[in-house]
């Protein structure tokens, strides 16, 4: 009885002993308390290339072999014979090694190639006849993808029996384009346009106002008459500026009624070159002391008077002695005298000599009678002019 208890004792004392010889008490790696856990394996030969492997699982466990794939072929199933005799089915449980062995069935392919604008853009293999395909969706700008067709019939992709090529088939995209003419009217407005094709904006107009620019929805501006590409849906707002008009007055400064036109604020101005007997135009200036000249075509921003400036024509006149002598000269020349002069202003004091003759006045022919002292006042040189002394002879 003693001794039965020192071994119940000496037993105890080795299993703690163990247990503190390791980093715990853990039954998997102590070995007074490991179980083994009983495995099988399973060889699994694909049946093509020669391509096999070996895996293990629990004895005793359910198995279900991975879905496997062959180009060309159909999977039959798994079976425990290269015979194909005996079937393995899915799920069975394995309780000893086996070796499995992958059935396989052609089946015939047929090619379907996808041409996008006459060139390739995909190409499908698949079973013939089958039912599982799947079709590429093609995309190009401005488009929309109706469908593959093969010649004029759209494709049908459920029952394929040979090699066929087919072709996409688009609809171009038709956009809508809005504009707002902010009160303004227009004849014609494009409503909608078809992808990549080109539009002209129109010139509204609108009382009062004068047309600037469109702005489309993403703020570029555009100019009247330009042309636009469409390449989405766009929307246009007509930009207009009220009209302002301002007063140009022309002065002319001869005696004539002023001249007043009427512009929009801000447009350029040509002034007219107005015509005067005896004188010639000298431009057109804003003040009437003639300090500033106005450039004909500039801007005019507010009401103005221009002022027109004249030069004076000059003339030369020559007195011809007519055979006799003016201050011991043949004739006398005046330069530099004013459209207008009255010619007694320079002849009173012209004296002629001649032998035998006596100066009785002047004339404006050679061969002419004097003028009367009336005519002398009223005669004005309006050109180059020659006067000639009259002459009587001395009795």
């Amino acid at each position: 009885m003693r001794r039965n208890k020192l071994l119940m004792l000496i037993l105890m004392s080795v299993t703690l002993l163990g247990c503190f010889s390791l980093t715990s008490c853990d039954t998997t790696v102590n070995p007074l308390f490991v179980r083994i856990e009983e495995k099988v394996s399973i060889e699994l030969n694909y049946g093509y290339d020669g391509i096999a492997e070996k895996i293990e699982i629990k004895k005793n466990s359910a198995y279900t072999p991975k879905k496997v794939e062959r180009t060309g072929y159909r999977f039959v199933g798994w079976y425990f014979d290269s015979n194909f005799s005996q079937a393995f089915i899915t799920g069975s449980t394995v309780s000893s090694n086996i070796s499995l062995y992958a059935k396989w069935e052609a089946i015939e392919l047929v090619t379907v190639n996808y041409l996008v604008d006459g060139k390739d853009y995909a190409t499908t293999t698949f079973e013939k006849g089958g039912t599982s395909i799947k079709i590429p969706n093609p995309h190009k700008e401005g488009y929309i993808f109706i469908g593959w067709y093969l010649g004029e019939e759209p494709f049908d992709a459920d029952n394929v029996l040979s090699n066929v090529t087919v072709e996409a088939k688009f609809s171009i995209k038709v956009f809508k384009i809005s504009f707002d003419l902010a009160g303004g009217t227009v004849d014609y407005l494009p409503e909608q346009a078809t992808y990549n094709s080109n539009i002209t904006l129109p010139a509204p107009t609108k009382q009062g106002y004068s047309f600037k620019e469109y702005v489309d929805g993403d703020g570029k501006k555009y100019a009247v008459g330009e042309e636009v590409t469409i390449l989405k849906e766009m929307s246009f707002k007509a930009i207009f500026e009220e009209i302002i008009y301002v007063r140009v007055i022309l002065n002319f400064k001869d005696g004539r009624n002023d001249v007043i036109d009427e512009i929009v604020q801000n447009f350029s101005y040509q002034t007219p070159t107005p015509e005067r007997t005896g004188y010639q135009f000298a431009g057109w200036y804003l003040d009437e002391m003639f300090l500033t000249p106005f450039v004909t075509g500039s801007e005019v921003a507010s009401n103005i008077t221009l002022y027109a400036k004249w030069d004076i024509n000059k003339y030369k006149v020559i007195i011809d002695a007519n055979g006799g002598t003016i201050f011991d000269e043949v004739y006398m020349v005046i330069e530099n005298v004013y459209y207008g002069t009255t010619i007694d202003e320079f002849l009173m004091n012209v004296k002629a000599t001649r032998d035998n003759y006596e100066a009785v006045g002047f004339s404006l022919t050679k061969d002419g009678k004097a003028l009367t002292m009336d005519e002398m006042f009223e005669t004005k040189i309006t050109e180059d002019t020659t006067i000639y002394v009259v002459w009587a002879k001395k009795n």
